[in-house]
């Protein structure tokens, strides 16, 4: 099975197959990814990332449930080694822990091999002596530069229209799929969410952190909001929405 041979060689490189996206990820993806879905696991046996939806698909698959059978193992055997975001801190986090050091020795070592070996580029080499925090903001700015400068172009785009706000329920961990809807000052929007401080809606607390993440340090400047929307979606309460930046919010 091509997935079990692509496993194998992930595990070699403490990597995982994102399997919504199709892309490689690591370890220290974790965080980010579960500020936009806190359902994602990662499977240790088969690198796979994903939510139960996903792997249920993946199962549900003949070819793979032949091969499961002709080694003697069942997919409920294969979902009790997972990491997810309820036991990363708990009963698996020394595993977790050790996925992440793994990944940085892993890719130190590679980074070791490219001086070593002929025709090293400027940009290897400065990768290679770098300190790996100063290696992770890097890689932390490229991941999020191109979305950030997306919702931030979309924010200014609907800032002098007071009877628009932009809708973020269906963000992807890339930023985009979102989308400007008209509001009205007398009517509830169905099923959105905000803080009057921000001209942004969800119709769920996810997506809407999400969305706060990719501002700049919105984490750390919206804090409050964000509180504020979580409380309006536990209670139920679609926004009564009219745009006052000077809303002052009291949780």
């Amino acid at each position: 099975m091509e997935f079990i041979s692509k496993g194998i060689e992930l595990k070699l490189k403490h990597q995982f197959l994102l399997m919504e996206t199709l892309e490689i990820i690591n370890m220290n993806d974790s965080y980010k990814l579960w500020l936009y879905d806190k359902d994602i696991l990662f499977n240790l046996d088969i690198r796979l990332a994903g939510t139960l939806d996903n792997f249920k698909e993946l199962f549900d698959n003949t070819n793979v449930m032949k091969f499961l059978e002709d080694n003697n193992t069942t997919s409920e055997l294969i979902m009790e080694n997972v990491i997810t975001y309820q036991n990363y801190t708990d009963n698996m986090a020394l595993i977790y822990n050790k996925e992440i050091s793994s990944y940085k020795i892993w890719k130190r070592e590679v980074n070791r091999s490219h001086i070593d070996s002929d025709g090293l580029t400027l940009h290897q080499l400065i990768e290679a002596v770098k300190p790996e925090d100063e290696m992770d903001k890097k890689l932390k700015y490229k991941e999020f530069n191109k979305p950030r400068k997306f919702l931030t172009f979309k924010l200014q785009d609907i800032l002098d229209k007071p009877n628009k706000v932009l809708d973020v329920s269906d963000i992807t961990y890339h930023g985009d799929n979102v989308k400007s809807i008209l509001i009205s000052k007398t009517n509830k929007v169905p099923l959105k969410f905000g803080s009057p401080r921000l001209k942004i809606v969800s119709s769920n607390i996810n997506d809407y952190t999400m969305a706060i993440s990719l501002v700049k340090d919105g984490r750390k400047l919206y804090k409050d909001d964000i509180e504020y929307v979580k409380l309006l979606i536990d209670n139920k309460q679609p926004i009564l929405y009219e745009y006052n930046p000077n809303f002052v919010i009291n949780l």
